[in-house]
């Protein structure tokens, strides 16, 4: 079966061929290709049904016309030979060795040739076929344009699958959306947040249908925050987006029903090609029972924590003092109920003074119904008729708010009454902090049960009935007080995956869950151990007098109780958890140093998926360690302490010079040598790949230019890498040449990684073209790993394919790594490219890429890399290797 046309028509077709069609048409497109230079009657492409014991053709070929796709069992010796070797080539005689097979029998054939398909780097993913009726012989070429219609096909069959998974995929997040707690949005950064989508939880949460939230102009969802917090959320969005950083912020929202409602909002701003705001989009929440919780804790709290004297006698003083401040009552006072039925004021507060003992009758009055019915909230805009007013304090009230106080036997002993001069926004709020206070009053009252109850409001976990963190830092500090200190462990909890329990099925079965496993703590806890809930899906734990043994029981303990299944509410939860801990002994830091060390080992053991990790000096000096090198990384950039090392690179044919690599290094004078494994990684990291990039094409260029006015110019070209990050710069290629200036573009080769590129294939053909345009000569570097399609290859506008040496290090052993290399330098002499192999350390690895018409090569082989006096010594008086 020769070629039919000269070899490189024939590979110029074949690269042409999927780049010409999209979807399902560049298979029939590479078909008519493929017959177009080797005469076979019938040609097909499918792909593998999941059980692999049948195929589904893409695209079939047969005299010249395109036939109806089947479905057929590739159980037969071609297919599963195939598969299992990648290739299978039956010359002549088919007939005999298959006379059943279907598709045989209606090609009529006698000879065939399979090879397998690969997608996302698995082989087996489908079937390249040829029939004839005539013996088939192969040689050299005809396996070559075979093997890069595979590549193309396998190509094409990748893109293929990962259009249906991300189909898929969107279907999926457009039903998770649906059903999210909340709206999803995407909006325009305008005066008015003008929204262009919202989700269907929109009009769960602010009672405005959809379609109005997008079409009503009148209705901008802007001019629906409270104005109070107006300015503060947009300054909070702005601030986020000049930083390029997400945002999260709360505020109030007008409902549709004209009452105020808290969200919680975070998002971020999406960039356009040019660097500007395209638009905004993030998930908005109904946060109102947590705002409203939160606060009256803080309120609360801060009464608590205030009144400090309990049990003595201007406790009661104190007390409404601290809630007339935080209501911002006009009056509030305690009253206690005598037994003659009269009311006896002992504390209070009228118009920030103290008020005056004295008692009433509250027959008639608002007092008598708090008596009657337990609680009482009257407002009005019109001043209401009441007679509970101290002697000389009368005024307009338009607010009241009541507590009746009865004891831990449900005796009623008083009252609790707040009145203000206007309604305030909220008064929910002053109602639930009368609520919790009051049975702290009641028991003041009777001297009973005081300490406890506010103890309890300041130090206990509402939800659980654990400790708090305030609790927790408490009892820390006894043991820090104690001397000599005694031995201590600091155990973490931080249950994983708590997040999507809450996102999925709400935050009511969230909170079902966390007291189920704080059950699950206390039952695991062993003897004198100190249990906490810090807050969210954290607890933590203490344990005294402990050793690491000890420590490790408990663990392992910890495990076990949290890998049994929990089951509510018709749901059942396997659970896991990653778990800090640190051992303090003697004058070790305590407590914020040690919930700090704790914390970094709980962080280590997320990250590391272990699950565990126990604090110790190296972990420290690790995080250490990466803050110090940054902040030298830093000075390092601001004072030109870095250095640039260049590696050669070798024409293959000529074994001449034709080019080095410039490569960053760095030489600390505290550290010596810094692995750029190190340094690159954590630039990356930190978002410093942009300063570290254009530092390195400054320094490359005044090297270049070092050179030239020395009279040793380096031959052909200086290659320089582009990170992925230095790709987001707006307006790129006149950056680069402002770097670069005064120096000839033409003289630098920018290389840039296939990975990088295929994130966003469109935006990189159109950053590379305008490279190209500005006299720069560009390299795909890594080429093999990033999986970027042949039509995109075709218009990125580069000159280079830089083999990966990942597959050069292994093609002298490794067939498929060799196959790979040569489809490559196939590939990129069809599309009119020169290839460069990296990591060449043998010789015989340079005369087999040569042999195969690779252009260069740059490796250990030829010479490691050096800095510039040394480069200059070694390769610029000679160029000849």
């Amino acid at each position: 079966m020769p070629l039919l046309v000269s070899p490189e028509e024939g590979f110029r077709q074949l690269a042409a061929g999927v780049a010409s069609a999209r979807g399902d048409a560049a298979f029939s497109q590479l078909l008519r290709a493929l017959d177009s230079i080797l005469p076979a009657c019938h040609w097909m492409i499918a792909e593998c049904q999941p059980d692999y014991r049948q195929a589904r053709s893409l695209a079939v070929l047969s005299g010249g016309e395109l036939l109806d796709n089947r479905l057929f069992a590739i159980t037969a010796e071609p297919y599963r030979q195939a598969l299992a070797r990648g290739f299978f080539h039956a010359p002549d005689g088919l007939q005999e060795s298959l006379p059943d097979d279907p598709l045989r029998q209606d090609f009529a054939a006698c000879s065939c040739v399979a090879l397998a398909l690969g997608s996302d780097g698995h082989k087996g993913a489908g079937l390249l076929v040829g029939w004839h009726d005539q013996p088939m012989t192969l040689g050299a070429l005809e396996r070559e344009a075979l093997q890069i219609a595979v590549s193309q096909a396998s190509v094409e069959l990748s893109r293929r699958q990962a259009v249906s998974v991300a189909q898929h995929n969107e279907h999926r997040l457009h039903a998770l959306m649906s059903h999210l707690p909340g709206m999803v949005y995407r909006c325009q950064h305008d005066a008015d947040w003008t929204m262009d989508f919202v989700s269907q939880g929109a009009y769960q949460l602010t009672g405005y249908p959809v379609e109005q939230l997008l079409q009503d102009t009148r209705l901008a969802f802007g001019r629906l925050i409270h104005p109070d917090d107006r300015a503060r959320a947009f300054a909070c969005v702005d601030e986020a987006i000049a930083v390029r950083a997400p945002y999260q912020l709360t505020y109030r929202l007008l409902t549709a029903d004209r009452g105020y409602r808290w969200m919680w909002e975070q998002g971020q701003a999406v960039e356009d090609a040019e660097g500007g705001i395209a638009y905004l989009e993030g998930f908005i929440s109904d946060v109102t029972e947590q705002q409203q919780a939160q606060r009256i804790q803080r309120a609360v709290l801060q009464i608590a924590t205030a009144v400090t004297a309990a049990g003595t006698d201007d406790y009661l003083q104190r007390l409404v003092e601290k809630l007339c401040a935080v209501l911002a009552s006009d009056i509030c006072y305690i009253a206690r109920l005598v037994p003659t039925g009269r009311m006896q004021v002992l504390a209070g507060v009228a118009e920030g003074q103290a008020m005056p003992m004295f008692d009433y009758d509250p027959s008639g009055r608002a007092c008598e119904q708090i008596l009657k019915q337990g609680e009482l909230a009257l407002s009005s805009e019109q001043a209401l008729d009441l007679d509970d007013f101290p002697e000389g304090a009368h005024f307009p009230v338009h607010h009241l708010i009541g507590r009746r106080l009865d004891n831990a036997a449900g005796d009623t002993v008083g009252v609790l009454i707040s009145m203000q001069r206007s309604t305030p926004e909220d008064p929910e709020f002053a109602t639930s902090v009368c609520r919790i206070l009051a049975s702290g009053a009641a028991a003041e009252l009777e001297r009973q049960g005081h300490d406890v109850h506010m103890q309890r409001l300041a130090f206990v976990d509402e939800l659980t009935g654990l400790p708090n963190r305030v609790r927790f830092i408490n009892e820390l500090d006894k043991y820090s007080e104690q001397v000599p200190r005694p031995p201590l462990g600091l155990l973490l909890i931080d249950l994983a995956r708590f997040k999507e329990i809450n996102d999925s099925l709400g935050h009511e079965m969230g909170d079902h869950l966390l007291q189920a496993v704080s059950r699950r703590l206390q039952q695991s806890c062993f003897a004198d151990v100190f249990l906490a809930r810090l807050g969210g899906d954290e607890f933590a734990m203490l344990l005294p007098r402990s050793s690491e043994a000890n420590l490790q029981r408990q663990v392992s303990e910890l495990r076990r109780q949290l890998e049994l299944p929990v089951r509510l509410h018709g749901h059942e939860f396997s659970l896991e958890a990653n778990l800090g801990a640190v051992l303090c002994r003697g004058d070790s830091n305590w407590q914020q140093g040690l919930l700090q060390q704790a914390s970094i080992a709980l962080h280590h053991a997320k990250t590391s998926g272990n699950g565990f990790c126990l604090f110790s000096r190296e972990l420290g000096d690790l995080v250490n360690r990466k803050h110090r090198m940054l902040e030298k990384l830093l000075e390092a950039l601001a004072q030109n302490r870095l250095q640039l090392f260049f590696q050669p690179q070798i024409d293959l044919q000529n074994g001449r010079l034709c080019g080095a690599e410039a490569l960053c290094r760095w030489q600390d004078a505290e550290w010596g040598w810094v692995s750029p494994a190190e340094f690159i990684v954590l630039a990356e990291e930190r978002g410093l790949m942009r300063q570290l990039g254009d530092w390195v094409l400054r320094a490359a260029c005044r090297q270049l230019l070092a050179w030239q006015q020395a009279g040793q110019v380096l031959p052909g070209r200086l290659s320089l890498n582009l990170s992925a990050q230095q790709l987001e710069t707006p307006d790129l290629a006149s950056h680069i040449r402002s770097c670069c200036h005064p120096l000839d573009p033409s003289l630098l080769n920018l290389e840039l990684t296939e990975s990088a590129l295929v994130r966003d294939p469109d935006q990189a053909v159109l950053i590379t073209r305008s490279l190209r345009e500005a006299g720069f000569q560009l390299a795909i570097d890594d080429f093999g790993t990033g999986y970027s399609s042949l039509s995109y290859l075709k218009r990125f506008a580069a000159d280079t394919l830089k083999i990966d040496m990942s597959f050069v290090r292994d093609m002298l052993v490794d067939s498929h790594d060799r196959a790979i290399v040569e489809t490559i330098i196939a590939m990129a002499r069809a599309l009119g490219m020169r290839t460069t192999a990296e990591g060449v350390e043998q010789a015989e690895q340079a005369t087999l890429l040569k042999s195969m018409g690779c252009d260069e090569a740059q490796g250990y082989y030829y010479g490691h890399a050096l800095d510039a006096d040394d480069f200059t010594r070694q390769w610029l008086d000679t160029s000849t290797v």
